[in-house]
């Protein structure tokens, strides 16, 4: 929870960003909120990401059904495995925007989804956030079509990698 103080400014450069590219996506309120992010934190899903000794980045791992995902159109899900881990809420800092960190970000994510004794990691991002959807097809994810989330401009493309067995 101290981290909050340095997690909360990355959100508002990365909402604030994402205005300036044209998207509503965390617009209007229906961004990650500091209570969104304390329950991250309570629930262990919470990472924080470090260049040298500052937090730079942050993500959230969700465990369980995501009922966004439970309604995919103009394709489906690889239903190889029993259960899947999401990739939420990733945000990087003005700071070191440009420099790839956000694809360090997501190798350290797939790392600990199977480090927690996940194959299936499933992750969303807005149409237009195409910086977001380079980093996540640059980490090998495959579309696998639209889901809807429960907010205006909630239409998401969807995206999954399916590690192998080890």
């Amino acid at each position: 929870m101290e981290d909050l103080a340095c997690i909360l400014p990355i959100f508002q450069e990365a909402r604030e960003f994402l205005r300036e590219q044209g998207s509503p996506q965390w617009q209007s309120g229906h961004g990650p909120t500091q209570t969104v992010l304390e329950e991250d934190i309570q629930r262990g899903e919470g990472y924080v990401f470090l260049l040298g000794d500052e937090i730079f980045g942050y993500s959230a791992l969700v465990e369980g059904v995501d009922e966004s995902y439970t309604n995919i159109t103009q394709g489906q899900w690889d239903s190889t495995c029993e259960r899947y881990l999401s990739i939420h809420r990733v945000a990087v800092s003005s700071r070191v925007r440009g420099m790839g960190l956000a694809c360090q970000m997501m190798e350290h994510l797939i790392a600990a989804a199977r480090r927690l004794g996940y194959r299936d990691i499933r992750v969303d991002t807005y149409h237009r956030n195409q910086i977001m959807e380079r980093v996540i097809l640059g980490a090998g994810f495959l579309w696998r079509g639209m889901v809807l989330l429960p907010i205006p401009n909630g239409e998401r493309k969807a995206f999954q990698l399916v590690l192998p067995e080890e």
